[in-house]
């Protein structure tokens, strides 16, 4: 359906999920190894190979596979594996690499967030009236966003998330204030959290 859209794609593709993409791999005399070592001491290695069958029952579906093994300046190795339409060469293996991990951090960093950091994504308000449970979800997103915005921009902010430690700590912490101060301001509210002004509790 992507390939039908005339779009490009990179997709995760475990050797687990897709033992016959990877026999293939293996057994292909014409995949290209490549490495790649960076000035900070780490090494890229790459194994791919151009239009090979995506599994046994798609046999003409054709996909390019790149399987990469990133080795830190500690000696940690980490794979990854990706099948994507844009074709492989030792001239662009280090991009697509790149690109695939970004979308892994895209989604580990925004939807992990999301579900387990405070903001209940993964819970379910239920449909009500009128679309609810997407209104919620919106608001969801929309305090997402103004929190990155803040997370990035405002310094009060920052130290409040240092102050806590974690978002959630944060939120929590945010909660409780919100049941016992009056809200003047963001700017006292925030000075609060951070600890740089005294709590007036008369």
């Amino acid at each position: 359906m992507i390939e039908l859209h005339n779009l490009r794609y990179i997709l995760i593709a475990k050797p687990g999920d897709h033992n016959f993409l990877f026999q293939q791999l293996e057994a292909n005399k014409e995949a290209d190894y490549h490495e790649i070592f960076a000035d900070d001491g780490s090494c890229h290695q790459f194994y791919f190979l151009n239009k090979i069958s995506l599994n046994k029952s798609n046999p003409d579906l054709k996909v390019n596979v790149l399987d990469y093994r990133y080795t830190t300046t500690k000696g940690k190795e980490i794979n990854f594996s990706w099948v994507t339409n844009i074709k492989l060469s030792k001239n662009n293996v280090l991009q697509i690499a790149k690109a695939g991990r970004s979308r892994w951090k895209i989604e580990n960093e925004t939807f992990n967030t999301l579900k387990n950091l405070g903001y209940n994504f993964k819970h379910n308000y239920g449909h009500g009236k009128k679309h609810l449970s997407t209104v919620f979800c919106m608001l969801m997103m929309l305090a997402f966003l103004i929190d990155q915005v803040q997370e990035s921009s405002c310094t009060l902010f920052q130290r409040c998330k240092k102050k806590a430690g974690t978002y959630r700590g944060l939120w929590e912490t945010k909660r409780s204030l919100f049941q016992i101060v009056p809200l003047v301001n963001w700017e006292t509210f925030y000075l609060i959290i951070a600890g740089e002004k005294k709590l007036n509790t008369s």
